[in-house]
């Protein structure tokens, strides 16, 4: 098959997709390759919420998996969200900067370059160096920083570091050839913040573009056939169970999912199953010991090809996050297309806008802000018949299909090609 573009894409946590074998830009490599397309993946050794290096030799190294050619880059290893965390972030803007021009040099060059936003230095990076060759820099948004890091608490809104992130946002927007959110309500973001051009801003809403997360749905599909759950809790079908899986860290908010299930004691068939992992892990099974909430069991950590046998044994599978106003330009969680490819209902602690669960009538996302409305809402789940849940998992069936990575990477070609 004839070559058609060579992607570099730049993701700074992407060792980890490589190793597991998942992931965003995992699938779009894979399905770019498979349409004809040469995509290279420049990531750092440091694996994301880890402390697991990939150990190399020199300024860098090249993997190759399921013949998706990964450039890795050497940067220190970092703890938690502290000042090594920067210094990681630091490194490997100037590092990746560095061997991108290796290649260049030794003939390997890119026809169009996909910078993601897991933080603006990565971006700054794929812009700088497309503007250097004249190659057309798409800019990914995943997160909007400084938006979220003041909702939660990591930043103050005014403040010196604050205008200086706003300024460079609104740099990655403006320099960009095209800019794609993961979030429905990227355009309107930028109308809000005064930055598009019919107001007098720099930015053309027309190289605006909206690509949700997703699933890799035949590959979810062989999972849950290949490694399907031996859970006794899940499988007793005595009980009522609402599964989550994930990350167990401070803005997961699973104090809010105990404090809930603290709220349904009086439903002895309610019961929530936790699997993940994340480093605010003991104080979750402190305070289920300590507080003897009976009706939550932490099950423990799992590798990824076996949650979708997990998750389409449950009866309902929970999200729950930080709420916070960035939220109303519309969620890309990706725990939640694996949620809706399981065909069970999905309960939202989240308020958000765009709102899918809303959209496709695949679950309910919560009215309320407190434990107490979450209970409420999670005994009319149970209540309810078993041919109105059937149905809200048979609309989460539905909805996904326009979440696998073979659609959402057509989105992305189609981009591409109008560069």
């Amino acid at each position: 098959m004839k070559v058609k573009r060579n992607v570099w894409i730049l993701n700074h946590y992407a060792a980890d997709m490589m190793l597991q074998k998942a992931g965003r830009h995992y699938w779009m490599a894979k399905e770019l390759l498979n349409r004809g397309y040469r995509p290279v993946i420049f990531c750092a050794n440091a694996i994301h919420n880890s402390d697991q290096v990939i150990e190399i030799d020199g300024d860098y190294t090249v993997k190759k998996q399921e013949g998706i050619i990964f450039v890795i880059v050497k940067t220190h290893p970092y703890v938690g969200n502290g000042i090594s965390r920067i210094r990681n972030m630091a490194e490997f803007y100037w590092n990746v900067k560095k061997v991108m021009k290796k290649c260049w040099r030794a003939g390997k060059r890119p026809d169009v370059i996909l910078a993601s936003h897991v933080h603006p230095l990565t971006c700054k990076a794929g812009i700088e160096m497309g503007g250097k060759w004249k190659v057309p820099c798409i800019v990914e948004i995943r997160d909007l920083w400084p938006a979220e890091l003041i909702s939660l608490g990591a930043v103050k809104e005014k403040s010196l570091i604050t205008a200086m992130l706003y300024s460079l946002e609104k740099y990655l927007y403006r320099k960009a050839a095209a800019v794609v959110f993961t979030m429905e309500g990227g355009a309107r973001y930028i109308h809000d913040k005064k930055w598009d051009t019919a107001q007098g801003g720099p930015i053309n809403l027309r190289k605006i573009h909206y690509i949700n997360n997703g699933v890799d749905l035949k590959g979810f599909e062989e999972n849950a056939i290949r490694y399907p759950t031996q859970d006794e809790d899940l499988r007793d079908e005595r009980f009522f169970n609402l599964v989550y899986t994930g990350s167990i860290r401070k803005a997961n908010q699973i104090d809010a999912l105990l404090d809930t299930a603290k709220e349904l004691q009086d439903e002895p068939a309610i019961r929530f199953l936790i699997w993940g992992a994340g480093d605010y892990l003991p104080q979750i099974q402190r305070r289920i010991q300590e507080e003897k909430i009976a009706n939550v069991k932490y099950k423990g950590l799992v590798k990824r090809k076996e949650i979708p046998g997990i998750l389409v044994e449950s009866d309902v599978n929970i999200m729950c996050w930080q709420n916070m106003d960035a939220l109303k330009y519309g969620c890309s969680y990706n725990k939640m297309f694996e949620y809706l490819a399981a065909g069970k209902p999905i309960f939202s602690m989240v308020h958000t806008g765009y709102s899918i669960l809303k959209k496709n009538s695949c679950g309910y996302e919560t009215k309320g802000n407190t434990p107490k409305e979450f209970g409420r809402d999670i005994r009319e789940l149970y209540h309810m018949s078993e041919a109105q849940r059937e149905l809200l998992g048979e609309n989460a069936v539905k909805a996904v299909k326009q979440f696998d990575f073979k659609v959402l990477t057509g989105k992305l070609i189609k981009i591409i090609e109008e560069l």
